[in-house]
């Protein structure tokens, strides 16, 4: 099979180093028979030429309209179009309280539309919701109501469209990362790992972690059925276990760059390609039979 690697443009994906999970994914397909091919996502718009399946980290809007062409040919591509487009934190917040995943209290805005004093209470996130955070600024941790009009003003001032506001849960970090179908699936306390990775060093918010008793396997099946749904099979986020056990999504993106879990996590995605019709056709049998792929449908969507 000749499979296609579309590269993540640096932009979209801060302090991170993507190249490595795409670089041993491509080295465990090619193992296993397959000839690769890597193509940054901004040479991407010039075509993906002769090409039988697409694995993806792009974001780009410009990007994401050619694999959607890509997609209406036939051509499976992982991440699907969809499920990256449904990562729009707007989108992605409303779409999991659509599908009973438990989240913080939380309520979407255009910059130009935020409240002067939001009702959810302090302290809070504020978090850029238009694109993925690019810059520290992008996700801001409130802790009482004087911040509120400064934070709001430098979105505006950096022409970001929209925001998430979700309320501040004390309790432990847990991020995870999974492959959807294959069963893979990590996670670990940020606060706790040694030489851990982190974007912009907000973890250390919550604290170090108490490591509350909670059921992982739980927390699994609920995340990968969202993930498949989607179409975001390959995905990692964040969530917050509170001292009860229960836990709270409070991020969810597709494709994340696995350094924890890159090698266990490259093989997971390299075997979604010995059985990807299989895998796509089951996935598109949900939309048709009673199983609706959750909406909104991104490429459609009013939101902002």
């Amino acid at each position: 099979m000749k499979i296609t690697g579309v590269t993540r443009d640096a932009s979209f994906s801060p302090n991170s180093n993507d190249w490595a999970i795409m670089e041993a994914v491509g080295k465990h397909l090619g193992d296993n028979g397959h000839q690769v091919d890597f193509i940054s996502e901004k040479d991407i718009l010039e075509g993906v030429g002769d090409t039988d399946a697409i694995f993806s980290m792009a974001r780009s809007s410009q990007a994401l309209e050619t694999l959607a062409l890509c997609e209406k040919q036939g051509i499976p591509v992982i991440n699907s179009t969809q499920g990256v487009l449904r990562c729009n934190r707007t989108i992605v917040t409303q779409l999991m309280i659509q599908a009973g995943l438990l989240v913080p209290p939380s309520q979407c805005f255009t910059v130009h539309d935020a409240p002067e004093v939001p009702s959810i209470a302090f302290p809070l996130w504020v978090k850029r919701a238009d694109q993925c955070a690019q810059v520290k600024e992008d996700v801001c941790f409130l802790s009482e109501k004087s911040q509120w009009a400064s934070t709001l003003k430098d979105f505006q001032h950096r022409q970001v469209e929209s925001i998430v506001l979700s309320q501040h849960l004390e309790g432990d970090i847990v991020k995870f990362y999974g492959v959807a179908p294959t069963g893979f699936f990590y996670w670990y306390y940020p606060t706790l790992a040694k030489g851990g990775h982190s974007k912009f060093g907000l973890e250390a918010v919550n604290g170090p972690a108490r490591q509350y008793p909670f059921n992982a396997p739980s927390l699994h099946t609920a995340i990968e059925e969202f993930a498949f749904r989607t179409g975001t099979w390959v995905y990692g986020g964040d969530c917050i276990i509170d001292n009860k056990g229960n836990y709270h999504i409070i991020d969810f993106n597709d494709w994340p760059s696995f350094s924890p879990c890159r090698e266990p996590a490259s093989i997971a995605i390299a075997s979604l390609f010995e059985h990807l019709h299989e895998h796509f056709s089951r996935w598109q049998d949900m939309n048709n039979n009673g199983r609706p792929i959750l909406h909104p449908d991104p490429l459609h969507s009013t939101e902002p």
